[in-house]
């Protein structure tokens, strides 16, 4: 799958992609991805990093996560052969590991700037709302958590094994610039990072 194909199935088809306007002509849509960037499939991933992300996607498949001004149906994922230590993880410099992810999904130049980055301790997020929920998102729907079926407690499952599996975990998104772009929630496994794909739209 290309770069830019998997940004218009992140953004829901139908026309929509990840993409920000261009400068001086915001009514034109510019792709957040470089031409001719391609992934390779999941299962090509190394056994264990592989193993946690089948656990993620099976967790979370059918469910709707939040994408602020829509929803978007979240995709495991795998970056790998980072090439750093073991000990390494926790004292990687954030710039560093935002390039990382920058570099794996592909994104332009002009949209490169524009990424942000903050770690997330999986471990309180398991006991709070999930890796992809904010205080915002709930008020009667908090009885979700009666119900295992639910969609917000699928999100705490898997952030549940996020926490049990990863190291170092963070969020990659954009800033208000971009109007739609991808949402990386993840974290490291040996020199792999592991994680969940989503999206947000922001007009």
């Amino acid at each position: 799958m290309t770069a830019i194909e998997l940004s218009e199935q992140s953004a829901g088809g139908r026309g929509c992609s990840w993409f920000i306007p261009a400068v001086g002509d915001p009514a034109r849509e510019i792709n957040l991805c470089q031409e001719g960037r391609v992934y390779k499939p999941l299962a090509e991933a190394p056994p264990q990093p592989l193993a946690i992300a089948r656990q993620l996607e099976d967790i979370l498949e059918g469910v709707w996560l939040p994408a602020s001004e829509s929803d978007t149906k979240g995709r495991a994922f795998v970056i790998t052969n980072i090439n750093i230590g073991s000990d390494e993880v926790m004292s990687l410099e954030d710039s560093k590991v935002q390039d990382i992810c920058l570099d794996a999904l592909g994104i332009s130049n002009e949209a490169r700037p524009h990424a942000t980055f903050r770690r997330r301790d999986w471990d309180e997020e398991r006991n709070r709302h999930g890796f992809c929920y904010t205080d915002e998102d709930f008020e009667e729907e908090d009885l979700q958590l009666d119900n295992p079926d639910s969609d917000r407690s699928k999100v705490i499952r898997a952030t549940q094994v996020m926490s049990d599996e990863l190291q170092g975990g963070f969020e990659f998104n954009f800033d208000e610039r971009v109007i739609c772009g991808p949402v990386l929630y993840g974290g490291f496994v040996g020199q792999n990072i592991v994680g969940i794909l989503s999206m947000r739209v922001w007009t």
